[in-house]
């Protein structure tokens, strides 16, 4: 994933609150500025993790004897596997992009 940028944090938090809004799923449009907060707050952990799961999958592929260079193939599936290994310890849902 991609380093996301407190002004990009806040533009996807708006988004998903816009989608709750229109979806009914938060009935009171005056709630918005709590809901706002709400999901930025879980956003940012969610990238924080990230940031953990991203660093600990990238120093597991480097710890393995063998040199698996970084971008090939192998690394690519060897870092898919240890992230889905990695948020499913945390209890995360993970889905695969298929």
């Amino acid at each position: 994933m991609k380093e996301l940028s407190p002004d990009r944090q806040s533009y996807l938090t708006r988004l998903i609150v816009d989608e709750l809004l229109k979806s009914q799923a938060v009935s009171d449009s005056s709630s918005g500025d709590m809901v706002f907060k709400a999901v930025k707050k879980a956003l940012s952990l969610f990238v924080t993790e990230w940031r953990e799961v991203d660093q600990l999958a990238q120093k597991k592929i480097s710890g393995i004897k063998r040199n698996v260079v970084p971008g090939s193939s192998e690394w690519e599936v060897l870092y898919s596997q240890y992230i889905e290994e990695l948020f499913q310890k945390k209890s995360f849902l993970f889905v695969k992009d298929n």
